[in-house]
C-alpha cells in the first residue's frame, strides 16, 4: 500500500487489519503508524488496530469487530448484472 506494508489487507472490503505486539507501543512508533493509518484512510482504506493480547486472549471479540466492520462496507457491485448504462 504505497510504501508501506499492511498485517492483513482485503483489496475488495478496503480494510486493513494490524495486530500490534510490544514493539508497537513505543512513542515512535506510534506516532509513525498515526501518519501511516492517516495517509491508508486517505486512500479510503479502514485501518483496524488490535493488540496481540486482544487477539490472543479474545480473538472471538475481534472477529465480531472484524465481522461488524465487513458488514458495514456496502458489497461491490456483480460483474455479471448488467448496470444502467447498459
Amino acid at each position: 500500500m504505497g510504501i508501506y506494508v499492511a498485517d492483513f489487507y482485503c483489496a475488495t472490503a478496503k480494510l486493513v487489519v494490524e495486530v500490534d505486539g510490544q514493539s508497537h507501543l513505543n512513542a515512535k512508533t506510534k506516532q509513525y503508524h498515526s501518519v501511516r493509518d492517516q495517509w491508508m484512510r486517505a486512500q479510503g482504506v479502514r485501518v483496524l488496530r488490535f493488540t496481540c493480547t486482544q487477539v490472543e486472549n479474545n480473538l472471538p471479540e475481534v472477529l465480531r469487530i472484524i465481522d461488524q466492520t465487513l458488514l458495514k462496507i456496502p458489497s461491490p457491485p456483480d460483474p455479471l448484472l448488467p448496470t444502467n448504462s447498459e
